[in-house]
């Protein structure tokens, strides 16, 4: 079975996160790193634009949303708000049998699935949108969950987790979030609080949980590791960055 590395990572700022899923793409490309899949959250409540979003757009954001700070993803797709969610990045190596002459829709379904049956081991009936695709993903709704797509999933009929990914001429990233809650009232949301009964599961659970299920859908014997020296070097490097006007604003 192919090896591959899990992190499950502390709370970080929206620069840092954006960073170190851009610096592992470039050694697991290379072969340098194994595949990795991190999980992570958000220090504090942050929009996330998709990479050809106009930064104008924001300015037109009223309350609560227009006071939280920006990052610009190098994915596509609409804004999301990170707040109460679990976020997940997957890299694979441009040649990686998932990957290599596979559509994105291959490893949204892949992920996805591997969520659905985490959530029915909740109690939570979850499924994929399905349907057909939208002719760009690049337009639409502001924020992210307002847009549909074919591999979304759903808890009732709402969007529960949605994914963007970036490919380059080495590797592949794609993330994507689950929503735990949403205490700011970002549109076209449903949570995991609003149809889990109790307690809600600890998100480290959560991730151990869907890394396992992900593992056998994607032929992955992941093991617990971290980054590389190289890598959290390149991530501080790229922080910068993520922090920059001239990266969040240049469209």
């Amino acid at each position: 079975m192919e090896q591959g590395r899990l992190i499950i990572d502390t709370a970080l700022d929206g620069p840092l996160n954006m960073a170190i899923d851009e610096a592992m793409l470039t050694p697991v490309g290379q072969g340098q790193a194994l595949p990795t899949l991190r999980f992570y959250r958000w220090l504090q409540p942050t929009i996330s634009l998709g990479h050809f979003q106009r930064y104008a757009e924001v300015q037109q954001l009223g309350e609560p949303f227009n006071h939280l700070p920006i990052v610009r993803r190098i994915t596509g797709g609409g804004a999301i708000l990170h707040d109460a969610e679990l976020t997940y990045s997957l890299i694979l190596p441009a040649e990686h049998r998932l990957v290599e002459n596979h559509g994105p829709q291959t490893l949204y379904l892949a992920v996805h699935r591997a969520l659905i049956a985490v959530l029915s081991s909740l109690g939570l009936p979850a499924q994929l949108r399905e349907g057909s695709r939208p002719t760009s993903q690049q337009k639409g709704p502001f924020f992210c969950f307002e847009r549909p797509n074919p591999s979304d999933v759903l808890v009732a009929g709402r969007k529960i987790a949605g994914s963007a990914q970036r490919r380059t001429l080495k590797g592949l990233l794609q993330h994507g979030s689950l929503m735990l809650d949403n205490p700011l009232g970002q549109p076209g949301v449903t949570t995991l609080a609003e149809h889990k009964r109790g307690d809600p599961p600890d998100p480290n659970s959560l991730a151990t949980a869907w890394a396992g299920e992900l593992a056998k859908t994607l032929g992955l014997s992941l093991a617990e590791g971290s980054l590389s020296d190289a890598e959290l070097a390149l991530a501080e490097t790229l922080k910068a960055k993520y922090a920059s006007d001239q990266w969040t604003k240049h469209r």
